[in-house]
C-alpha cells in the first residue's frame, strides 16, 4: 500500500493537482475516514480548489444533465455539496428545491449567500442525517467510499427518496480503491437496479464511473 502512496506522491513534481486528487481518492489509511474536523481544515486551507478545474467542470457537467433527465423540476439533495460546484449548474437548469449537505462548516458557510426560499445548505453527516424532506434525486458525488458503511448510508438515504432515483459517481484509481470501489458498486446493484451510466477517461489516467439507480418500487425502476 504504501507503494501505492509513494507512486501517486511522485507525480508531485509534474502535476502537484492530480497529484492531491489521487491522495483524496486513494487516502491513506489513517485519512480513509475524515472526520468533521479535517474535512472543514483542507477547505479552510484551499486543499479542495482542484475541484473547481475544468476537468472536474466537465464531470460536473455530466452528472447535473442526468439530473435534467431523470428530474425536470426535482427536489434534488446533493450529498457532499462542498462548495457548490456542481450546485451552480444545476441552478443554470433549474429545479424545484436544493438541498447541499456537508460535513465541513467552512463550504457551508462560503455557499450561505447562494441560499433562498428554493435552496438551502446544511453542515450535516450522511450516515446520521435526519431529514423530514423527501427528493427526486439524490446526488452522491464522489463520496461514497468516505462512508464507514456506504450500504447502511444509503439505506438511510433510500427513506428520503420513495419515488427517485440515486446519481452515484465514484473514481476509479489504483488498486486499493478499485476494491472497495467495485464491492460497493456490487452492493448498490443488487439493492436497486441502474438505470443508466457512462464512465470518463482523462487524459491523466483517472476514470470515473457514473451510474443512476432507480429505487425499487418506483416508476423509473418498472420502466
Amino acid at each position: 500500500m504504501q507503494v501505492l502512496k509513494n507512486a501517486c506522491l511522485g507525480i508531485s513534481s509534474r502535476c502537484p493537482p492530480l497529484r492531491n486528487g489521487l491522495l483524496r481518492i486513494l487516502p491513506p489509511p489513517e485519512h480513509f475516514f475524515p472526520d468533521e474536523a479535517q474535512w472543514d481544515r483542507e477547505y479552510a486551507t484551499g486543499g479542495w480548489e482542484w475541484l473547481k478545474s475544468d476537468d472536474e467542470r466537465v464531470h460536473n457537467y455530466h452528472i447535473a444533465a442526468y439530473c435534467t433527465r431523470y428530474g425536470p423540476d426535482a427536489a434534488i439533495l446533493d450529498v457532499g455539496c462542498g462548495e457548490g460546484v456542481l450546485h451552480d449548474l444545476l441552478a443554470r437548469d433549474g429545479y424545484r428545491e436544493y438541498v447541499g449537505i456537508d460535513l465541513s462548516p467552512t463550504a457551508i458557510e462560503r455557499m450561505a449567500w447562494r441560499s433562498d426560499s428554493r435552496t438551502h445548505f446544511l453542515v450535516a453527516n450522511a450516515e446520521t442525517l435526519a431529514l423530514e424532506a423527501q427528493f427526486d434525486i439524490v446526488v452522491l458525488n464522489e463520496v461514497m467510499y468516505y462512508f464507514r458503511d456506504p450500504m447502511a448510508a444509503l439505506t438511510r438515504l433510500r427513506a428520503l427518496v420513495p419515488a427517485g432515483v440515486f446519481i452515484i459517481s465514484m473514481a476509479d484509481v489504483g488498486f486499493r480503491a478499485t476494491l472497495r470501489i467495485q464491492r460497493i458498486w456490487q452492493d448498490i446493484g443488487a439493492s436497486m437496479p441502474m438505470l443508466d451510466g457512462m464512465s470518463l477517461r482523462y487524459a491523466t489516467g483517472l476514470q470515473r464511473t457514473i451510474r443512476i439507480f432507480g429505487v425499487p418500487g418506483s416508476t423509473w425502476a418498472m420502466r
